[in-house]
């Protein structure tokens, strides 16, 4: 429950679709299928965006500062959150 209270707080529907959370936004990838990835992975996609682009996406797109914005207990959260819902 906390880590879908945090991909809504910082606004990550906005973006990706994401049906387990309610986020059909268009502008960055879809999230579905992401509970495949490693957390080590999921902490990068999200903290360093733009070293790891999803094809067909530029850089620059998603904001770089999730890595200071969201603490490391929610940023956790996030990540296991993914990986369960996102299967």
């Amino acid at each position: 429950a906390k880590g879908k209270a945090v991909f809504t707080a910082a606004g990550c529907g906005g973006c990706h679709v994401f049906k387990d959370a309610g986020g059909a936004g268009q502008v960055g990838p879809t999230l579905e299928g992401i509970g495949s990835q490693d957390t080590a992975t999921l902490v990068e996609m999200i903290v360093e965006p733009d070293k790891t682009v999803a094809k067909g996406y530029s850089k620059g797109i998603m904001p770089p500062n999730f890595g200071d914005s969201i603490p490391k207990e929610d940023l956790d959260a996030l990540v296991a959150y993914l990986q369960q819902a996102g299967k």
